[in-house]
Formats: C-alpha cells, sequence, structure tokens
C-alpha cells in the first residue's frame, strides 16, 4: 500500500500570552470575544472556541480560523507540528539532517 505525506501549508499564528499583554492586540486580530471564564472566544465557521494562556490562534492564508483539530493548539502541539518560516521567505521545508 502506498504511503502519503501531507503537503506542508502555510499559516499565521499567534501565541496567547499574558506577560505580553497581548490578549486585546489578539482579541482584534481574529475578532475575538473575551470572556468572563478568562478565555478568548474564537470565532470559527462552526462557532466559538475558547482559547486559554499560552495556547496558539492559527489562521489559514484565506483568513479562515481553522475548525478541527488545529484550530487552537496548546504549546506542546504547536511545537510538534508547525515550524518557523522565514518572514516572506519560501515555505519550503528545512532539510533533514
Amino acid at each position: 500500500m502506498a504511503k502519503y505525506r501531507k503537503k506542508p501549508v502555510i499559516v499565521e499564528a499567534r501565541q496567547l500570552s499574558m506577560k505580553k499583554h497581548n490578549w486585546l492586540e489578539i482579541k482584534d486580530w481574529c475578532n475575538g470575544i473575551l470572556s468572563i471564564d478568562g478565555s478568548l472566544q474564537v470565532p470559527t465557521t462552526k462557532g466559538y472556541i475558547h482559547v486559554y494562556d499560552g495556547w496558539w490562534v492559527i489562521k489559514n492564508l484565506k483568513d479562515i480560523f481553522y475548525t478541527e483539530e488545529v484550530h487552537v493548539c496548546t504549546p506542546n502541539e504547536f511545537e510538534r507540528t508547525y515550524e518557523k518560516i522565514a518572514r516572506g521567505g519560501s515555505d519550503k521545508r528545512r532539510s533533514q539532517k
């Protein structure tokens, strides 16, 4: 049986950080809502998702916030799934050693 690798996808992502005080900036970026439970509610095509301190908000290049498994990520999930690319750089993957 043939095996396939998922094609790389470029996304825009921002991490919520109490230390950086960036909640309002990210709220404006994603048209979110600050919640009384201490979370940021991120609108998706399937409703709002609650995001907490340290979590990542991920948007694809069509300005659609993810609605499936990686719409928001904990820091560990984000590190396992994504790698930073140079600003304005190519989407080519770094060579594996």
